[in-house]
This record gives structure tokens, C-alpha cells and sequence, in this order.
């Protein structure tokens, strides 16, 4: 899983439908560990209402290889990410995304990077590394 900028937006490519399941699952365990609260708590940790996750997640339904994303959107599955990764034990995040903490943190980790290097690409253009 990698991001590009088109220009406008992410371009989120994943490499297997695996790579779309972790991304749906970790924001329907997000919905799940924000559900009871009110809205305004949904807003404050995943950036958008209940119904608005809601709406993003049925657009996530099918794998495609790859997909579009605006910030807010790259937003909302960044804090699912950190939301599920910090409530979830090990043994509990394994068994609702059958990924391990570990493993997903990795997958987590490179869309960080991925989202760096573009902002740092955006800003001041391409950065060579020192040798």
C-alpha cells in the first residue's frame, strides 16, 4: 500500500483486496470504539460525524487497486488507524482485522512516510537527501 499526489488528491494504490480489508476494517472498529459516544466525540478523534464515516465506509465496499482519496479523507483513515492500533490489545485487533498490531503498524508506518514525502514534495519540491 503507497500514496502518490495526482495533484489535486492522494492516489492510494493497494497491492491486494487484504490491503482494502485492513483500511474497511480499521474504520468499522473505529466506528465501533466511538459508537456509543456523541457525535461531537466522533468528530473530535476520526474528523467527521457518525454518518459521515458511515457514508465514506459504503464507498469502500469493493476492492479496487486503486483509489482517490482527498486530505480529509487520507485524515479520517490515518485517525481510524491510530484509533483502532492504540484501543485495541493484540490478541482483540488480530481477531476483529486478522492483521497483527505489528504488521499493520508497518502498512500504517508507510502511508505516514508516503504523506511526509509528499508534503515535503508539495512544499518545497523534490528533496535530495544528503549523501
Amino acid at each position: 500500500m503507497n500514496l502518490n499526489w495526482t495533484g489535486e488528491e492522494y492516489e492510494m494504490l493497494l497491492a491486494s483486496p487484504r490491503e482494502h480489508h485492513l483500511v474497511r476494517d480499521a474504520i468499522v472498529e473505529a466506528v465501533y470504539v466511538v459508537g456509543e459516544l456523541p457525535d461531537v466525540d466522533c468528530v473530535a478523534r476520526l474528523g467527521r460525524t457518525k454518518t459521515e464515516v458511515y457514508d465514506f465506509l459504503e464507498n469502500w465496499g469493493e476492492f479496487l487497486g486503486s483509489r482517490n482519496l482527498s486530505v480529509p479523507d487520507l485524515e479520517l483513515i490515518r485517525s481510524c488507524f491510530a484509533e483502532t492500533l492504540d484501543f485495541f490489545s493484540d490478541t482483540e485487533y488480530q481477531m476483529r482485522t486478522g492483521w497483527t498490531k505489528e504488521e499493520s503498524s508497518t502498512v500504517f508506518a508507510g502511508l505516514l512516510a508516503d504523506r511526509k514525502r509528499i508534503t515535503i514534495e508539495r512544499q518545497w519540491g523534490e528533496v535530495v537527501p544528503c549523501p
